[in-house]
């Protein structure tokens, strides 16, 4: 075999000779990605942590192969910075934020707590740091100026520590973002906790919060969300009058994603969504675990439904006539049955109808692979009938999972995160 001379033009090509404009997309695919931490930190999840610190160190090593690399792969590997609470580590982190901190553009906070005895108590001796950890922390936002989103996970611990909150006591950015996890222990005054982000938020998240905690002042001085245009509430316990008194004060939200509720029915949703037209106000929602027949009805101009349970059909029969995207899911099971949308062509007569003229998109969500096609899930009758009618009507027909490549569907990329964080 004839060897090929190293710089020929059948030679594989060398870092310095990589198109400029290939070096983001080539980089972009290998930067470590940090993954959301449960809700109760165990020891594997610690190891998981320490692995990310090795592969964020090992990027970081790559990068230095050329100038051009190093300047290209530096804002990816900043693009997210996460802080330990009360992790020593911070300082070191400021100091890089200050030749760096323009590449930032999400910043969490995470206490990770682990089963572990001898690491929890060293977390337990860090409280001490409480002070000075919230005076860095409030250096390292004011070297972040393009910052756009924060996240707080276990936020029940770094928010109302000993009655002391670390949320309030550090200054806060004008960010359009805001992820709370809350984990275990007890919720913090979420009235004070979002005081300071409330009028500038386009985004928020909240995961396993409990229940609102009244403060003194919540009748006459509560938080408007001017700017507010996107809530997701996941695990969480509000019921009617929390959700009630969250939404008060959001004239421009019009997304909304309530993700396994333990505490409100869909009865109660449809009354929340009936006062004061709040559900006419709505151009998206995603919801699980409720029944779509009950509140539908009230809201009529919603170009976005997805449903991330199980639903019967009967559902169809209240969809918006503005409706441009629809996404049910169906649960596979080797004990099923019963085929889902009976009659088999129930899903197939509404995408026809006058009632779906709008609709672009139609997408099945399952718990298997997307290996599997729609047929071995639905059946060949329902299959081929959906087929036909999106074919006639001039949809498109998706077969949605967790491992469904967002590149593939780009345009369900949002919903395809939310099955990779459920």
């Amino acid at each position: 075999m004839q060897r090929v001379p190293c710089g020929s033009p059948g030679s594989l090509p060398v870092p310095g000779r990589v198109p400029h404009e290939l070096i983001p997309t080539i980089l972009g695919n290998l930067v470590p990605k940090f993954l959301p931490p449960p809700t109760v930190l165990g020891s594997a999840d610690v190891a998981r942590w320490k692995a990310f610190r090795k592969e964020q160190h090992a990027f970081a090593n790559f990068s230095m192969v050329s100038r051009p690399w190093r300047a290209m792969s530096l804002p990816l590997l900043l693009h997210t910075v996460v802080v330990l609470v009360f992790d020593d580590r911070v300082e070191s982190i400021r100091k890089l934020l200050e030749t760096y901190g323009h590449s930032v553009r999400v910043m969490v906070l995470w206490e990770p707590l682990d089963t572990d005895r001898q690491l929890y108590t060293a977390l337990l001796r860090r409280l001490l740091l409480q002070n000075s950890f919230a005076a860095v922390i409030n250096q390292c936002f004011t070297l972040v100026d393009r910052l756009e989103r924060l996240e707080c996970y276990n936020a029940r611990r770094t928010l109302d520590l000993d009655n002391t909150s670390l949320f309030t006591s550090i200054q806060v950015p004008k960010i359009r973002s805001v992820k709370l996890q809350f984990g275990t222990g007890r919720d913090p005054n979420l009235h004070e906790t979002l005081s300071q982000v409330a009028p500038h938020i386009e985004e928020l998240e909240l995961c396993s919060w409990m229940w609102w905690v009244p403060s003194s002042t919540q009748s006459k001085d509560f938080n408007v969300y001017p700017r507010l245009k996107s809530l997701t509430l996941r695990d969480c316990c509000a019921g009617l009058q929390d959700m009630a008194t969250l939404l008060k004060g959001t004239p421009n939200l019009r997304k909304l994603v309530i993700l396994n509720p333990t505490n409100l029915s869909s009865r109660e949703l449809a009354v929340l969504f009936e006062r004061d037209s709040f559900g006419s106000c709505l151009d998206h929602l995603a919801v699980s675990r409720l029944d779509p027949s009950d509140f539908l009805a009230n809201c009529p101009f919603l170009k976005t439904f997805v449903a991330l349970s199980q639903c019967t059909s009967h559902c169809l029969t209240v969809l918006p006539e503005t409706l441009e995207r629809l996404a049910l899911t169906v649960r596979v099971s080797p004990w099923a049955t019963h085929r889902p949308f009976s009659p088999p062509n129930a899903l197939a007569s509404h995408i026809t109808s006058q009632r779906a003229r709008q609709l672009k998109h139609v997408a099945v969500i399952t718990n298997v692979s997307s290996g599997y096609s729609i047929g071995d899930i639905l059946g060949q009758e329902i299959h081929a009938a959906m087929e036909i009618a999106c074919k006639s009507a001039g949809v498109t027909l998706s077969h949605l999972s967790t491992d469904t490549n967002v590149q593939d569907l780009s345009e369900w990329a949002d919903i395809i995160e939310l099955l990779r964080e459920d």
